[in-house]
């Protein structure tokens, strides 16, 4: 009798303790999926702080900025994980007339289609929401068949003089050609697509950021005159980490390529004047049939090559804020 009476109370008691124990491991569970929100909402706010204190908008030659952890950076619920963004919205302050980008969409109202080619879908970039060190990023995954792109709306002008160009960005593929920024080409019929090869008017004149099999950076711009300048990072990208890439033309003397905030490659360049260029992120003006995605975490353009103290300003908020090990 009492060993019977004994087997029910060990029983019973192990009944016990697995619900105990399971309602612990249901707690630990909360506790850090709550965590993990915490630490997560800890590190957007710090983002978002760093980009509303930050000196860009103080910047008199600011032309464009276009980054990821704001709200209004987007159209509502695009900034959610996997969304397919339809626009990139300008933070510029100082604009009436912002330069949105506008993702696999129709130029000037519709007027100009970017992908003609039926068998191209096309659309904008996806956002993610742990794109770049668990902040967000928008996701250019491009293949034959699927072109994901922005192209900024309207002409974004950068023929007179001088430009800068920062950008935060991680590659997922190693030694694969992949076009960053690239203009965009008008063909005779007013369509444009990326099976369009060459002999494009408009394309003449034209801006270029790749990387290529190598892992390298190149930077290149040509006039319409078919005159070319072009550069390429002396060292291969470890495409581990994100990396922080600057772009300079310094006016009929030279351009500039920077990474991570040390100067990697320069050339003397005297092309004179560029027509305006209509920029387009993640995906290039001409044919492409390679398979390669990269995420985008902030595009910042300036009108103007910058004096050193803005450049080293403008790298510090996005090494700070994007967690990147400047090596200047």
């Amino acid at each position: 009798m009492l060993k019977k009476t004994y087997c029910k109370f060990i029983k019973a008691y192990s009944t016990l303790e697995m619900s105990f124990a399971i309602a612990i491991i249901s707690i630990l569970f909360v506790g850090v999926y709550e965590g993990i929100n915490i630490y997560r909402e800890t590190i957007i706010s710090r983002s978002q702080s760093l980009t509303q204190s930050s000196i860009i908008n103080r910047i008199p030659s600011l032309l464009s900025w276009y980054e990821t952890s704001l709200p209004n950076s987007f159209l509502p619920k695009e900034n959610s994980d996997n969304n397919s963004v339809s626009k990139w919205l300008d933070n510029s302050s100082s604009k009436i007339q912002k330069d949105n980008a506008y993702g696999g969409q129709k130029y000037f109202n519709n007027k100009f289609n970017f992908e003609s080619n039926p068998t191209v879908n096309s659309s904008g970039p996806l956002f993610v929401g742990r794109g770049i060190n668990n902040l967000p990023a928008l996701k250019f995954d491009n293949s034959s068949t699927k072109s994901q792109f922005l192209v900024v709306d309207p002409q974004i002008k950068l023929s007179d003089t001088n430009f800068s160009i920062y950008m935060v960005i991680k590659f997922d593929n190693k030694n694969v050609n992949a076009t960053i920024l690239d203009r965009v080409c008008f063909a005779s019929n007013n369509e444009v697509t990326d099976q369009e090869a060459s002999g494009i008017e408009a394309c003449k004149s034209n801006i270029s950021l790749k990387i290529n099999n190598l892992n390298k950076i190149e930077f290149s711009i040509t006039n319409s005159s078919n005159q070319s300048a072009q550069l390429s990072s002396i060292d291969s990208l470890d495409l581990k980490y994100a990396h922080l890439i600057a772009v300079e033309r310094n006016f009929n003397n030279n351009l500039n390529l920077f990474i991570d905030g040390k100067l990697s490659a320069t050339q003397d360049e005297n092309l004179g004047s560029l027509s305006s260029l209509p920029l387009k992120f993640g995906r290039s003006a001409f044919a492409s049939n390679l398979e390669y995605n990269f995420n985008i975490g902030e595009i910042i353009i300036f009108e103007d090559v910058l004096l050193p103290k803005f450049r080293i300003e403008v790298e510090n908020y996005l090494s700070r804020k994007f967690s990147i090990n400047l090596n200047r």
